[in-house]
């Protein structure tokens, strides 16, 4: 792993991997979290379909920003459990059973129900949280 951000390094690349592969997820989940508001307060259910589609792109980006998270918190804190870290660790890997459960609940309704909405809604938490979280670790403070 030491020789990926020696690379890129080399190359004038000293960012994290983490960061910049957050802004998929946290954007589709926000966008979804819109669009089931939208089909709940309007019954559109083709605003249902697009916020489960996004939802599944979410998902998707959700792994490979979790992992480089992983990647960064090793190589840059030496794997040392520093709270924000922890709970990071923990709602990223619940987000993920979480979307799905939104994925196929979506997949059953014609518009958004009160149930589904209140999911998506807990999805914008955690991901608000993931962000503020993340800057606090990258800022630290500032």
């Amino acid at each position: 792993m030491d020789r990926i951000y020696t690379f890129f390094d080399a190359i004038g690349y000293a960012n994290l991997f983490h960061a910049p592969l957050t802004r998929m997820p946290t954007g589709l989940v926000v966008g979804a979290a819109v669009l089931a508001f939208l089909s709940y307060r309007y019954k559109r259910p083709d605003f249902a379909k697009t916020s489960r589609y996004l939802l599944i792109l979410a998902l998707l980006f959700l792994i490979p920003a979790t992992l480089s998270g992983i990647m960064d918190w090793q190589h840059n804190y030496g794997g040392v459990w520093v709270f924000a870290i922890e709970i990071k660790i923990i709602l990223s890997v619940l987000l993920m059973p979480l979307i799905s459960l939104g994925i196929y609940m979506t997949g059953k309704a014609d518009v958004c129900s009160k149930s589904i909405l209140a999911i998506y809604v807990l999805y914008f938490l955690i991901v608000v949280v993931l962000g503020y979280l993340g800057g606090g670790l990258v800022m630290g403070g500032k």
